[in-house]
């Protein structure tokens, strides 16, 4: 893969949801949120709806709509995902799965020793 306008060899996939997979043309990016089109150019005086994604809030997604006034808008491709990965949260959330599962077994195997001793998971 080639460098891309971020200067990185591997960029990250922007998550998004399934029904705006086709808006992955980048016209704007500022620390806060990623304006996205569909479509790699839009000509001068006309009007066209991008996406506003933001960056602190995975999957909130804004259409909106604005005109390009006397200029051609011009959008770079970036990877756009809806995989659960994909997102910057997908890693807490897997970790909290996790413990959560992990204290339903633990309450599990408490309640099961009035049955067996030790439990259904007999640790020793």
């Amino acid at each position: 893969m080639e460098n891309s306008i971020f200067n990185v060899d591997n960029t990250y996939s922007i998550f998004l949801p399934k029904e705006y997979l086709n808006y992955k043309y980048m016209i704007n990016c500022t620390a806060d949120y990623i304006d996205l089109i569909d479509t790699p150019s839009i000509s001068s005086n006309s009007s066209y709806t991008y996406i506003r994604v933001y960056t602190n809030r995975e999957g909130f997604v804004q259409e909106r709509t604005a005109n390009t006034g006397y200029y051609t808008t011009t959008g770079y491709e970036v990877n756009v995902s809806n995989s659960f990965f994909a997102r910057q949260d997908s890693s807490n959330i897997c970790i909290t799965a996790f413990a959560f599962l992990f204290v339903i077994i633990l309450i599990f195997n408490c309640l099961t020793e009035f049955i067996s001793r030790g439990g259904l998971f007999k640790w020793t």
